[in-house]
């Protein structure tokens, strides 16, 4: 009431207010909040709230009722119905509208986000008791969120809970429109609405690529925690796996690893090319125990001929998977292992980063190239010959870092690693070779012929590879001979 006792707002015989004290964007005049806080339960109480502490104090964030100035006090008359702990509640909608009281917690800690989906129970209430809509006596919706199947408010109740939550959630009328297509229409202007909501599954789906062209959902939780409980590069993953080409016509199955490994999961050795890439990446995604569905688009360039072949499946259609990631083994650590055993695998590194070479997949044959390098370098050899074979290996690595840089263009660093190879193994042919073939595409080509000349002073079975290089060698100075002829020619004609 204003002064002289005439009423201002009431919400006698009408829904209680509810509000969050202290927190969120509708916050009460000051004096009030100080008012219900000392109140009990089931209390009614007379206020009298001077001008500094009411609607025109800065914390308030509600409108004043009709008539009242920034020097009026305000008698208040409150009724306390209800009361509940400040961690079961959250102001969930920006403007403040829509609250959720959570009434059962649930077992996790991830809250539903585009584009996961989600299963759950809903049912709607008017102020009056009345149920509007209910699931209960059905199966749960299943919906994708952000994707405006069901109304606002109860899409942002559910981004705030987790799954096995129950939560009831206090809402005006007008933020269930649209309802979308899994909720009737409701023409219930701003009067509140009292939601019920028990979120029974949460299925994290990732775009993984960002593209919408490979999607993973998971379908069941695995044990551990993302992400450090994920498989890495040259883990060996033991997964099963079935396999679908999708088509206007539908599904149509092309593998499943039971029937091709008698039921026993198959074992795989992530980053070496042993499945399609996109298959491969989500894998790398799961935790043991996961089940998960993935989609790919056709014509990833990364799904290479060979690897899709690998499982059966075609070329140029969209493909669907359900995997299952039993266990994997980690990569052993190279310090709890004898010289020989590390040697063994620097050389299965680099046999893996040859094979993705061939496949041209320059950047992922580098990386294996690369730890094969780390290893070797640690490498404590027992040995002789193991001394000898860890040169070997490790000349070898910065020869094909030198190809996969030729390749690219990045001569200098073609360069770079051929002056590494030649530093464990002086006059070693193909790093000669390799250097010298460079130094043509940098025009070094004085450079370039001492190379090649010192190749075959160095070995005589590469004389035909030198002769060769040194013909092309001859032709690349002739061709920069006339660039600089018609460049020279051109700039006196310029200035005659």
């Amino acid at each position: 009431r204003g002064e002289g006792g005439s009423l201002l707002a009431s919400t006698a015989g009408g829904a209680p207010e509810r509000f969050v004290l202290e927190k969120g964007p509708r916050r009460l005049p000051r004096g009030l909040e100080l008012a219900v806080k000392s109140m009990q339960v089931g209390e009614r109480a007379n206020f009298t709230v001077q001008p500094d502490l009411g609607y025109f104090h800065p914390g308030c964030t509600v409108p004043p009722p009709p008539g009242v100035g920034p020097r009026d006090a305000v008698e208040a008359e409150i009724e306390l119905l209800a009361a509940h702990p400040a961690e079961t509640v959250r102001v969930v909608s920006e403007d403040g509208r829509v609250l959720k009281r959570t009434l059962v917690e649930g077992d996790s800690w991830e809250n539903p986000r585009p584009p996961y989906r989600v299963a759950f129970h809903c049912t709607l209430a008017a102020a009056s008791g009345e149920t509007l809509f209910s699931t209960e006596e059905a199966e749960p919706l299943q919906v994708e969120c952000g994707a405006g199947e069901v109304p606002p408010a109860v899409e942002e109740v559910l981004g705030a809970m987790v799954e096995g939550e129950q939560a009831v959630a206090y809402l005006p009328g007008d933020r269930l429109a649209p309802a979308g297509p899994r909720f009737p229409a409701l023409d219930l202007g701003p009067a509140p609405v009292e939601a019920r909501l028990r979120l029974e599954r949460l299925y994290q789906v990732r775009d993984v690529w960002g593209d919408g062209t490979l999607i993973k959902t998971r379908l069941k939780d695995g044990a551990g925690m993302f992400p450090v409980d994920c498989p890495l590069e040259d883990c060996r993953a033991y997964v099963h796996y079935r396999g679908w080409a999708v088509g206007p016509a539908g599904r149509e199955a092309f593998c499943d690893s039971r029937e091709d490994a008698a039921g026993e999961p198959k074992a795989v050795l992530l980053g070496h090319g042993m499945l399609p890439e996109h298959l491969e990446t989500c894998i790398r995604l799961m935790t043991p125990e996961e089940v998960a569905r993935v989609a790919c688009k056709a014509g990833r360039p990364q799904d290479t001929e060979r690897c899709l072949a690998a499982v059966g499946a075609p070329l140029g259609r969209d493909l669907e998977w359900e995997v299952e990631l039993c266990s994997f083994d980690a990569p052993l650590a190279a310090e709890g292992l004898h010289s020989g055993e590390v040697l063994t695998q620097v050389a299965e590194l680099k046999d893996a980063g040859n094979a993705l070479f061939k496949e041209g997949k320059l950047p992922q044959a580098k990386l294996k190239y690369e730890k094969a390098l780390k290893l070797v370098r640690r490498c404590a050899c027992d040995t002789a010959a193991e001394a000898e074979e860890a040169n070997r290996l490790q000349s070898s690595c910065h020869l094909n870092l030198a190809a996969c840089a030729h390749k690219a263009k990045d001569f200098p660093e073609a360069l770079r690693q051929c002056d590494k190879a030649l530093e464990v193994e002086p006059d070693l042919p193909k790093a000669l070779y390799r250097r010298g073939m460079a130094y043509i595409a940098t025009s070094d080509f004085d450079l370039a012929r001492r190379d090649l000349v010192h190749l075959v002073e160095a070995d005589a079975g590469f004389r035909g590879d030198a002769e060769a290089a040194l013909a092309t060698l001859k032709r690349a100075e002739a061709a920069a001979c006339r660039r600089e002829r018609e460049q020279f020619s051109g700039f006196l004609a310029t200035n005659t």
